[in-house]
């Protein structure tokens, strides 16, 4: 409207003004994301995986001793049923 009132450009040329505007905008910022983007992935390369899965294990531990939640091996509790132990001998006679 602005460019079509005010500045009397016609329809089309407002149109596509407004469009290439638009794609400028959406461009720009785009283009302000890549480089924090690569900037983050450059810091997940540095990062140990293993340091880092042995910390998530202590704080872990902290939480159920501060909680006084017991840590339960549902596997453990699964093989103790008596259901897993016929299925288990159900497929060993077959």
């Amino acid at each position: 409207m602005f460019l079509r009132d005010r500045l009397k450009f016609g329809n089309t040329f407002a149109v596509l003004l407004t469009l290439v505007f638009l794609l400028i905008l959406i461009l720009s910022a785009v283009s302000l994301l890549i480089p924090l983007a690569i900037e983050q992935s450059d810091n997940l390369k540095l990062l140990d995986n293993d340091e880092v899965s042995r910390n998530l294990e202590i704080f872990a531990n902290q939480v159920s001793e501060f909680f006084g939640i017991q840590r339960v091996n549902i596997y453990e509790l699964v093989k103790e049923t008596e259901y897993y132990q016929n299925l288990i001998l159900d497929f060993s006679q077959t």
